[in-house]
């Protein structure tokens, strides 16, 4: 349980998650779920202040090569 001991700790809802997708989930669809939380994680990302064009623009390729993957 998590701390409050009243709803399941973090570590209990990826183990229900990963033994509900395994056996219900086709592992195409579990490799595209993947890559669109890793997508949805990189789109939340911010830069600093001071962030040079340079890392923003390869930022931005990494995003459109995880967006093409997906489709």
């Amino acid at each position: 349980y998590a701390d409050d001991m009243l709803h399941p700790s973090e570590q209990a809802v990826d183990y229900i998650w990963n033994a509900f997708s395994e056996t219900y989930i086709d592992n195409s669809c579990c490799e595209k779920m993947k890559l669109i939380d890793k997508l949805n994680k990189a789109k939340a990302h911010r830069f600093e202040r001071g962030a040079s064009m340079q890392e923003m623009e390869k930022f931005n390729k990494y995003i459109a090569s995880l967006e093409e993957k997906i489709q």
